[in-house]
């Protein structure tokens, strides 16, 4: 599977938030992340997360659902309210409706925990290349 580096429009790489409380998780994604050319950052909880998906330096985020502060889902919905520019990927061992339809309503892409690392850098890759939908 081809999980390259999508074409960013700048020298830069893609920079990628990952939020999530699971400080082995967290840097786990980092690492392969980073191993494929991804600018990464970490935080701890939601309400982190949403400032620093406001400063607007973050393409794709992925937040877990299950935070202190702002829950992962509270974060998407408020990154697609706001139209803010930076795609949100959902991760969450809660895979019921109820969850399922608040990604969709956020416009978010979901992945059950466990999942597999190589679907995850494929949407982060397919999420850095199509520009964030407003509501």
């Amino acid at each position: 599977m081809d999980t390259s580096l999508p074409a960013s429009g700048s020298d830069r790489p893609l920079r990628v938030l990952i939020a999530d409380d699971h400080v082995g998780l967290r840097a786990m994604i980092a690492e392969a992340l980073r191993s494929n050319g991804y600018d990464v950052d970490e935080v701890g909880n939601g309400g982190v997360a949403l400032e620093v998906i406001r400063r607007g330096d973050h393409r794709v985020a992925i937040i877990d659902v299950r935070m202190p502060v702002m829950d992962g889902l509270a974060v998407a919905a408020r990154v697609r309210k706001e139209g803010l520019a930076c795609r949100v990927i959902v991760i969450s061992v809660v895979d019921d409706p109820e969850t399922r339809r608040r990604v969709a309503e956020a416009g978010a892409a979901f992945h059950r925990k466990p999942f597999r690392l190589a679907d995850l850098l494929a949407d982060v890759r397919d999420a850095g290349t199509v520009p964030q939908a407003l509501p």
